[in-house]
């Protein structure tokens, strides 16, 4: 029988390595995978043993996503823990939530895939206020403009937050210079997948595609935080990313899932009831519309030839060689709002194109704007609010006569 096993951990409390074992059986092989995590110092002993095994359970089965998605394995085996109901039911939601794209994709049937195993007695062990915490917080930093607001509006609110930045595989430029121009502390783990991983398509049948990196990072920031005594881990997750993207069958999927509101909700119950009551999981600018965010961002001048959205300076395999691409939605959408709020030649000098003057780009402005399939599959605005920055340009003389504007104009699209 075709098995998917969370099979154990290993903990070196001295170098703050942690390895997370998985095996796939499928037909008649057995398939190893291992991913570690490097905390850069030495577990300091702030947490109980029995919450020490619940971190690292929450870990063990968040991490296991990018492995379980190469199969999608109904039969799965927990060797390291126990889950009781209300805990299976997270795991439940959060893979398949956080896999809907993923699903829609494959066109696989998610419904009654997706069962982690529950016992009905298991002991709910909860001991208020057993761990060490200062007043500070960490705050999770990327490349991009969100993370960056996240900073600026922490920064005017006189909060004490220390960086958190996780390196899969790689350091990234782009984060790495934001970090820098910050200049505050910073703490930096190391997340290093199985290799075999990156090359899934080695695998008979396996399946590949998008998981949800938000959670990720979410129970990584968590188990750092409580493990040495931050008040919690804060982020710069949007309102907008609420907003799903297409239906299937019968369901909303929504790329952006463990950044909503109800991803947050969900994972704070989480952490209230199984790991440290009063601990913090939350979006430092979530209520923010893209707008907002964007006027925000746009006061932040230090940043605009540093920063970027494109997810090419993320790649785990490629390397990219510029910090906009200037073609896939994340550049054309951040293009869109950013030119509401700074001058034409700033934008020119941050994109080092003039993005709606390619009409190659014309479909994908289209779907952005709600007229055309459906939303990108990208960490993207609403149609509304895609609307109300074209609008901007269409009354905007500097820009009517680009060809995307004058075709949108002339189409009564805007």
């Amino acid at each position: 029988m075709d098995e998917f096993i969370f099979d154990s951990y290993l903990v070196d409390n001295t170098k703050g390595l942690l390895k997370f074992n998985y095996i796939v059986k499928k037909r008649d092989r057995e398939i190893f995978f291992q991913e570690q995590i490097h905390l850069g110092k030495s577990l300091n002993g702030n947490v109980n043993a029995l919450l020490q095994q619940e971190l690292l359970l929450m870990l063990h089965i968040g991490l296991g996503i990018s492995y379980w998605k190469l199969y999608c394995i109904k039969n799965i085996t927990i060797k390291t823990g126990v889950l009781n109901k209300s805990q299976a039911e997270f795991f439940n939601k959060v893979y398949k939530k956080g896999l809907g794209e993923f699903f829609y994709k494959n066109k696989i049937d998610y419904k009654n895939l997706v069962s982690f195993p529950f016992i009905k007695n298991k002991e709910h062990f909860f001991i208020n206020n057993t761990i060490t915490q200062t007043e500070k917080f960490l705050l999770g930093l990327g490349g991009g403009k969100d993370s960056i607001v996240a900073y600026s509006v922490l920064k005017k609110q006189k909060k004490s937050f220390d960086l958190f930045v996780i390196e899969t595989n790689k350091s990234y430029d782009v984060v790495s210079n934001v970090a820098q121009k910050i200049n505050m502390p910073i703490v930096k783990i190391k997340r290093i997948l199985d290799s075999k991983i990156l090359n899934g398509h080695q695998f008979l049948g396996s399946f590949d595609g998008h998981i949800p990196i938000s959670f990720i990072y979410g129970i990584l920031g968590i188990f750092y935080s409580i493990i040495f005594g931050y008040r919690g881990f804060l982020t710069g997750n949007e309102e907008s990313a609420k907003y799903g993207n297409v239906s299937y069958l019968g369901e909303m999927v929504n790329h952006q899932w463990s950044k909503s509101l109800e991803f947050e909700k969900m994972f704070n119950d989480y952490i209230q009831k199984y790991l440290v009551k009063g601990q913090k999981y939350a979006s430092v600018i979530m209520g923010f519309s893209e707008l907002e965010i964007c006027k925000i961002f746009s006061k932040e001048t230090e940043f605009f030839n540093i920063f970027s959205s494109c997810n090419r300076n993320f790649s785990i395999t490629k390397e990219n060689q510029s910090l906009w691409c200037g073609s896939c939605p994340k550049c054309i959408f951040v293009y869109i709002m950013l030119g509401v709020f700074i001058d034409k030649n700033t934008l020119f000098s941050i994109f080092k194109s003039n993005i709606l003057n390619n009409i190659s780009n014309l479909n994908t402005v289209k779907r952005l704007l709600g007229v055309f399939e459906f939303k990108p599959f990208e960490c993207v605005g609403t149609p509304e609010e895609v609307k109300s920055a074209l609008l901007f340009y269409k009354k905007n003389n500097l820009y009517r006569s680009d060809a995307i504007i004058k075709h949108l104009i002339e189409n009564k699209m805007i």
